[in-house]
């Protein structure tokens, strides 16, 4: 399989599993894929924090009622 950001040929168990793609696979391999959410989390430190806390207390109400 090709990954689309480093732009070299795989094998199938390098890619993410991804059950709405039609091959089940992610566009990008683990290595692209992990830099790529690293330098995101950098750069949205704050609205990942919002992200956060927002899940948590949705799944406190729900677990906790």
């Amino acid at each position: 399989m090709y990954c689309k950001s480093c732009e070299q040929e795989k094998a199938l168990d390098d890619f993410p599993r991804n059950r709405s793609k039609s091959s089940g696979r992610g566009f990008y391999c683990n290595v692209c894929m992990y830099e790529r959410t690293k330098k995101w989390r950098g750069e949205n430190k704050g609205k990942l924090s919002k992200i956060q806390h927002k899940r948590y207390e949705r799944l406190k109400v729900k677990d906790f009622g």
